[in-house]
């Protein structure tokens, strides 16, 4: 009796817990998956609707004379809809197999769309679980269909190029990476605008008229979109994209080339390896905020023309150039940010709000008055890195000999 009564309990558990695992309904067949890797979302102003392009990886093959070759080894699918999601489900019933959006590395937005305003998109994204927010956020006025659609001239797919642009930060002085995540924080924050890097084609001068082959582009990032809360409001053109890059803070910033100064007395220079750590300092005065940027700048030198000895004064005489150069750059991106835009992307009503919260509860609805007027210093310390290395150019070791 009693064993029979055992073995009943245990059937009674055993069914209890069938009625709590999940089943499954929603499974999705691996080889009936197709995996978008970049989705791009423009506006179509004439019909007041959402329009999108996904790019989905292919792993179809042909087969010739007994041999596999790789096809096209990536498609773009279009749909439109009056948001987001109706343009993502448009997509999804085109095809004959399921779509998962998991591995979504990039999203490209066209200059037209950021304009418009994007924050219910994002929101959207936000909460659809299967993107993830560290997925990169760029902004092109190039055509969306033809991007994507194009061929890299080193990657299989152009999602590869778009996502890296967090190695390519590292290869240049004018790329900030932006994810999707960074877009969103800087919107909520009330104290700080968003940006987003602008992606264009590289124009080719040879371009080939053989429509066979496909169309093979380069990408070029050169440009930082300046947002007021979620809509574009313009660009900075490279050397204003360079100054808001140091102001930013960023290590190991590819190059600047450093030019002669007005007198011409010093040479044109390059720098390398550049450390950019930018100190944002708010005051007051008399109930008026005002803003301190201090600005350390570490560097190497990566080719110098000189027929000068590079000695203590000739170290002392390349910093102050840096430094001039430098406080030129982040000057104007203020003038054009502050004055032109109105675009707080450096936080300083965050930096407001936390050093004096009072004054910000009390203005912050008008801090975008505010800040077109506040005054902002900008003080730059530049510093040689190993200056121990071989730092003469062969000129002047030429000559000297």
């Amino acid at each position: 009796m009693n064993v029979f009564s055992s073995i009943t309990k245990k059937i009674i558990f055993i069914l209890f817990l069938l009625t709590i695992l999940s089943g499954c309904s929603n499974k999705m067949e691996i080889d009936r998956i197709n995996f978008p890797v970049a989705l791009g979302i423009d506006f179509d102003e004439k019909n007041n609707e959402i329009k999108i392009y996904a790019q989905l990886l292919s792993t179809a093959t042909t087969s010739t004379d007994g041999e596999q070759q790789a096809s096209k080894t990536y498609m773009v699918l279009e749909g439109h809809g009056t948001t987001l999601l109706d343009a993502m489900a448009d997509i999804t019933s085109q095809g004959s197999q399921n779509l998962s959006w998991k591995h979504i590395t990039v999203v490209v937005i066209t200059d037209k769309m950021a304009k418009h305003g994007i924050i219910d998109e994002l929101d959207l994204l936000s909460r659809f679980q299967q993107v993830h927010l560290n997925s990169y956020l760029i902004v092109t006025k190039e055509d969306l269909k033809e991007l994507l659609e194009s061929k890299p001239k080193i990657e299989t797919s152009m999602a590869a190029p778009l996502a890296g642009i967090r190695l390519l930060s590292k290869q240049s002085s004018q790329i900030k990476p932006i994810t999707l995540r960074d877009f969103i924080m800087a919107y909520l924050s009330g104290g700080m605008d968003p940006v987003i890097p602008e992606v264009s084609i590289i124009k080719d001068a040879e371009e080939t008229t053989d429509k066979s082959k496909e169309k093979e582009i380069g990408l070029d990032y050169t440009k930082l979109g300046i947002c007021k809360d979620d809509k574009l409001v313009g660009f900075l053109d490279d050397d204003e994209t360079k100054g808001a890059v140091l102001i930013y803070g960023m290590e190991d910033i590819s190059r600047i080339t450093i030019p002669p100064s007005k007198e011409g007395k010093e040479d044109e220079f390059t720098i390398r390896s550049i450390h950019s750590i930018p100190e944002i300092i708010p005051n007051m005065h008399k109930n008026t905020p005002s803003i301190t940027l201090k600005l350390n700048i570490y560097y190497t030198i990566a080719q110098i023309n000189t027929s000068t000895k590079v000695d203590t004064k000739k170290t002392d005489s390349l910093n102050k150039q840096v430094e001039s150069y430098v406080k030129k750059n982040v000057e104007a991106t203020f003038k054009k940010t502050q004055k032109e835009l109105s675009s707080d992307i450096f936080g300083f009503g965050d930096k407001i709000y936390r050093k004096y919260p009072d004054y910000w509860l009390k203005h912050k609805d008008n801090w975008n008055n505010i800040f077109q007027k506040i005054d902002i210093k900008v003080q730059v310390k530049a510093n040689l890195n190993n200056t121990g290395q071989t730092l003469n150019s062969l000129k002047y070791t030429h000559d000297k000999e």
